[in-house]
């Protein structure tokens, strides 16, 4: 018997019933709803069948209060919500187990370390779970793991970003690829992008509702608006539109659109590398490094909230900290 605290204090007498015949077994799903004394409990009866048309319309309606939950309790925003519902969906489908115990929840966790996930794909999916376990009334904390030290490797390098744009079939794929290079700004902010977010005469765009839903200005550069303003000219983008858009059926860029469009350039361009869209994030902020940036100017670039983030790209030139030292010393002596 499993329950679940409602978000709306309202008291419904619900009965669902469905008989099926499979296998030569019969599958029956009962539900009701009552009253206790600080909250209102759903109790699940009977063997739930993932194939059973009801079973499969009271999961989506799970999934759908579990959002509700996550907006009203959490206020969490809709790209984040939609993390955490494909993490819970991934999971249910895979152990088969409508309401998992916590035991369950936790060996799911030890798989995906087994299975050498990402530190940040297991910390959203412990997040994920530790919310749906609080929006069914039973908590479950999953401890983090410490993060491991972030160490950029390898990046585009100022002659591999020019032969990509170079390589760059027509005006739309050049004024796409330069944005990203000159801009260094995400995946999901470059598929927002509005016309009208750019400042033709201050060499910026204006990146609205980014990581942690806040707004920014990201410099472009004059060299990058001009190319924007010849891409815009030709393809008659008018404002209130999307700046990039699908070509067969103008529907609004993706962002899986984005990383195919960057690796088959990438490959195009014979860049022995993987490549993708945060990859020129990277890239920019080192290579302004090597100009001689201060780490002030890459911060608010990138839109870092946190400086130690930015400060990462030092770790990986040793040399610019042993050369500013040495032209910054103070003459003690």
């Amino acid at each position: 018997m499993i329950n679940q605290t409602f978000l709306n204090k309202q008291i419904h007498n619900i009965n669902y019933g469905q008989k099926e015949l499979q296998n030569k077994e019969i599958y029956i799903r009962e539900v009701y709803i009552q009253q206790t004394s600080s909250s209102y409990r759903r109790f699940y009866l009977g063997f739930f069948c993932p194939n059973n048309y009801l079973g499969v319309e009271m999961f989506k309606q799970e999934l759908k209060e579990f959002d509700n939950y996550l907006l009203l309790s959490k206020g969490l925003q809709k790209i984040t919500r939609e993390g955490h519902l494909t993490s819970i969906n991934i999971i249910l489908k895979k152990i088969q187990i409508e309401n998992p115990s916590h035991s369950e929840f936790q060996e799911h966790i030890i798989w995906m370390h087994n299975k050498e996930y990402s530190h940040s794909h297991i910390t959203n999916t412990s997040k994920a779970i530790e919310y749906f376990t609080e929006f069914q009334g039973n908590p479950l904390r999953i401890a983090k793991t410490r993060r491991p030290k972030t160490l950029i490797t390898e990046v585009l390098t100022e002659a591999e970003v020019n032969a990509m744009i170079r390589n760059t079939k027509d005006i739309r794929e050049k004024a796409m690829i330069s944005l990203l290079a000159f801009s260094g700004i995400r995946n999901l902010e470059f598929c927002n992008l509005k016309v009208e977010d750019i400042d033709f005469g201050g060499n910026q765009i204006m990146v609205r509702n980014g990581k942690y839903s806040k707004d920014r200005r990201a410099n472009i550069g004059s060299a990058c608006t001009n190319i924007l303003i010849e891409y815009i000219m030709e393809n008659r983008k008018q404002k209130g539109e999307f700046l990039f858009t699908t070509i067969q059926k103008n529907n609004q860029y993706q962002t899986s659109d984005l990383r195919k469009f960057i690796r088959i350039l990438a490959e195009k361009t014979k860049i022995e590398k993987r490549v993708y869209p945060h990859l020129f994030r990277h890239a920019l902020a080192t290579n302004l490094l090597k100009r001689g940036a201060n780490i002030i100017l890459i911060q608010e670039q990138l839109g870092h909230s946190d400086i130690t983030t930015t400060c990462h790209y030092i770790e990986r030139l040793p040399y610019k900290i042993k050369s500013e030292y040495e032209h910054f010393i103070p003459a003690y002596v």
